[in-house]
């Protein structure tokens, strides 16, 4: 870059038009006076939307605070391809001091709920990554905890889930659920997940890791003190689950704690129906794959 530096300030607008978003961004953050010079007189199209990203996120990931700190004040445009705000792409990055800069200069055109392309506020998606600094900043600042919690236990992240513990947030019977469910047992080791807590649907912690096949979330349950016959809403037990779903070696840990295997569901069914359920459902499936390795 050092040699463009020294190009008429007219050249060099127009070259800076058709860089790459990365060199546009080291040329930026290369020269306060260029940066200056470029910028105010062609804002708009340098702020425009390229095919990779804009020079908002670019700052940010690169990072070039600087530069970002230097950027005009008009509307930051998302990320095309995830629709990331800017407020996403620091909180992924963990970068607090970005944050800042951006709630500093651009609060009113940044909302904190404001969800990208998978539904996430810029909260959820620093939960879901790990990003515990971002997490409590975002809080601070007036953030919703929304499903925070739940996606950082789905993704193993403890500290998340103590940053927005110590932001006086409780933790919800829906986060041991959605643990168990991705096999996170460092999450229902934490004293403050309620290891008998339900979701919505009355599935709970133990039910969770069961129907899922994750044997060693069912045994850290059980070791906690998970109650073994409680049901969902529809009266399916553990059990139920682990051998509807063909959970072999969860059912051998649950039988062996004592599930009752004559339980039935609400609706009548034992475990012995389940299971002929089960084999029934695999058949059909080796069935069709058979068809289909025979076209082929």
């Amino acid at each position: 870059m050092p040699m463009l530096h020294n190009l008429p300030p007219e050249l060099l607008l127009s070259i800076s038009h058709h860089l790459p978003l990365s060199d546009l961004t080291a040329l930026l953050s290369s020269s306060p006076t260029i940066s200056e010079t470029l910028l105010s007189a062609s804002p708009k199209r340098l702020l425009a939307p390229r095919p990779t990203s804009t020079l908002h996120h670019s700052a940010i990931q690169f990072p070039h605070l600087r530069l970002l700190r230097s950027l005009p004040r008009l509307p930051p445009v998302k990320d095309s391809a995830t629709g990331f705000t800017p407020l996403h792409t620091a909180a992924v990055l963990n970068s607090v001091p970005a944050l800042e800069i951006l709630l500093a200069r651009w609060a009113e055109y940044l909302p904190l709920e404001e969800a990208c392309n998978n539904g996430f506020t810029a909260l959820e998606t620093a939960a879901s990554n790990g990003s515990a600094d971002a997490v409590g900043f975002l809080l601070s600042a007036g953030a919703t905890p929304g499903r925070a919690a739940e996606f950082a236990a789905i993704a193993g992240k403890v500290e998340v889930l103590r940053a927005l513990m110590a932001a006086g947030h409780k933790v919800s019977g829906e986060v041991g659920v959605a643990a168990a469910t991705a096999g996170q047992t460092e999450v229902l080791r934490m004293k403050e997940v309620k290891i008998n807590g339900r979701d919505g649907f009355g599935t709970t912690v133990l039910i969770a890791g069961a129907k899922m096949g994750m044997r060693e979330a069912v045994e850290v349950a059980l070791e906690r003190g998970a109650r073994i016959e409680n049901c969902d809403a529809y009266g399916w037990t553990a059990l139920h689950w682990a051998v509807f779903a063909g959970m072999k070696e969860v059912v051998e840990v649950l039988v062996e704690r004592g599930a009752d295997v004559g339980a039935k569901t609400d609706d009548g069914l034992g475990c012995g129906e389940l299971a002929e359920w089960w084999e029934a459902w695999e058949k059909e499936k080796k069935k069709k794959r058979t068809l289909v390795q025979a076209k082929i």
